[in-house]
């Protein structure tokens, strides 16, 4: 039936659960769950799987499950390995949830191989040889017990598909309201009457202007020579020819070129125009 150690005694272990079926000790509390069937009863299991020491306990219902695959002859097994009694020297997987498969239905030789061993597993481990079966081990009491569920789908209560969306219906259409009423036409625009060009800044006439005050005071005009006898310029262009100031009476002084009257001082007939003069 299996591997074993050399001691006669020890240590105190039973079969995994697919030799305790094909003996049939515990027949009478081993339930066997086919998935995909038309009901719940025989599609799903929920409730406590008790270790085979709890065997004789008249609460027990559960000892052994096996979860028959319709569409092949290797089927899954499963078992509570509670460290306890009879299984109390356990070497492997001691308080765990054992799974194993083996094939031949069941009913005669065939090679078991331990393919999961679960504590708890809330979140759910999807059994070999089944798309949608799941094993739930829900909680877990030491040397005694595992709550567990086998679910395939919805079909035990498990989670549900995704909702089907409906198709969006078409909004329905309002009713036609009564003509609408056009606004009336606004009147056309009045165009304002064109306004006159700015009027031009007069132009000042520098050259008839003859004290530097009143040329330096306007911001058009600079004083060129001396004080006295010098001239008013523009200041942009060609200065306008100065308005000749009026005839001085005679000095009896020196006559000045640049000036075309007499110099009392310094007479400058050359250099530049603005130094030229009498200082």
């Amino acid at each position: 039936m299996g591997y074993s150690y050399n001691n006669e005694s020890t240590p105190r272990m039973c079969f995994n659960a697919a030799k305790n079926f094909q003996l049939g000790w515990y027949s009478d509390k081993t339930i066997t769950v086919t998935p995909n069937t038309a009901t719940v009863e025989e599609a799903c299991f929920a409730g406590d799987l008790h270790g085979t020491a709890k065997y004789g306990d008249a609460a027990v219902e559960t000892v052994g499950i096996k979860v028959n695959n319709p569409s092949s002859s290797t089927d899954v097994y499963i078992m509570f390995n509670a460290k306890t009694g009879i299984q109390s020297g356990t070497v492997e997987g001691g308080n765990q949830v054992m799974v194993v498969t083996a094939g031949g239905e069941g009913n005669g030789y065939a090679e078991s191989t331990l393919v999961q061993k679960i504590t708890t597993n809330t979140a759910g481990y999807l059994l070999p040889g089944f798309s949608n079966t799941v094993l739930y081990v829900d909680s877990n009491t030491p040397n005694s017990h595992a709550s567990i569920r086998i679910e395939t789908g919805s079909l035990c209560g498990g989670p549900t598909p995704n909702p089907t969306t409906a198709p969006p219906t078409n909004a329905p259409t309002p009713q036609p309201t009564g003509t609408p009423t056009l606004p009336q036409p606004t009147s056309s625009p009045t165009t304002a009457a064109p306004t006159n060009p700015p009027t031009p800044s007069p132009t000042v006439n520098c050259g008839g202007i003859f004290v530097k005050s009143d040329c330096n005071n306007n911001a058009a005009c600079v004083w060129n020579g001396n004080p006295k006898t010098g001239f008013c310029a523009s200041t942009t262009g060609s200065p306008p020819s100065p308005s000749p100031p009026p005839p001085s009476p005679p000095t009896g002084c020196p006559f000045c070129a640049s000036t075309g009257q007499e110099c009392c001082g310094t007479c400058i007939d050359s250099g530049k125009p603005s130094s030229r003069g009498c200082f």
